[in-house]
């Protein structure tokens, strides 16, 4: 297994999460769709830990996954100490589910997450 940097074309499209990621099931918080917990790459084993957020109810979800090293703290630690000392890069998902087909748009973001993980 590629334990590289996780790679993809720009303007790549996915249908689903689960064309690029494994979620850990043992970590996920689950409430009507994964709200938070840790994944890893299909292509690299990258481990990632997670939160997605609603933005536009049954329209527009924002993924956000931080690399982490290990499962052993939780999703909330992680992502406190994100906002407070920015992630030198991090992932960013724009989940569509307005069309017929769901559309992930990935992009590798560095610095400061968005405040709604705060």
């Amino acid at each position: 297994m590629n334990m590289g940097h996780l790679i993809f074309d720009d303007g790549e499209i996915w249908r689903d999460i689960s064309a690029a990621f494994a979620i850990l099931d043992e970590h996920l918080v689950y409430i009507d769709a994964p709200i938070e917990g840790f994944l890893r790459a299909l292509s690299t084993g990258e481990l990632f830990a997670f939160r997605c957020n609603e933005l536009v109810k049954g329209a527009l979800w924002f993924w956000t996954l931080l690399p982490v090293a290990s499962t052993k703290g939780t999703v909330q630690e992680v992502f406190s100490l994100a906002c407070s000392t920015p992630a030198p890069r991090w992932l960013s998902i724009v989940e569509d589910r307005r069309g017929a087909e769901n559309r992930l748009s990935p992009a590798w973001l560095s610095g400061a997450i968005p405040a709604l993980h705060g």
